[in-house]
């Protein structure tokens, strides 16, 4: 038999369903030895699903940061950094975004990065 694991998210905004595949098991006939997941999948499986899950909502929240709060234009982006984030199921390498401060702003950066805020 095989199994597959998915990750299925429904925004509230009216964008579509997305499904993400995080694994696929074969099991074997059952014994004692086979009943339920061991422990490598249970990890996987967690691991998987905290990278995908993690990955949208980085990403839903650079879409939300990119807007000013000011007169609502787009930020330009200036260039990307990888925030490594660590987490009990590994590493996660998280693309991060520089934005140009909006000229309708007054600050002394000239640019931030959106995932250092929060």
């Amino acid at each position: 038999m095989k199994i597959s694991v998915q990750l299925v998210i429904e925004p509230e905004d009216g964008q579509p369903v997305t499904a993400k595949p995080i694994a696929q098991l074969k099991c074997a006939d059952l014994t004692v030895d086979t009943l339920g997941l061991t422990l490598a999948e249970s990890k996987s499986i967690l691991g998987n699903l905290q990278t995908e899950l993690a990955q949208y909502q980085v990403t839903d929240y650079i879409d939300e940061q990119r807007i000013c709060p000011q007169c609502d234009r787009p930020q330009s982006i200036k260039g990307h950094h990888t925030i490594v984030y660590r987490t009990l199921f590994g590493k996660l390498c998280l693309k991060s975004p520089r934005l140009y401060v909006c000229s309708c702003q007054d600050s002394d950066s000239k640019s931030i990065s959106p995932l250092t805020r929060c």
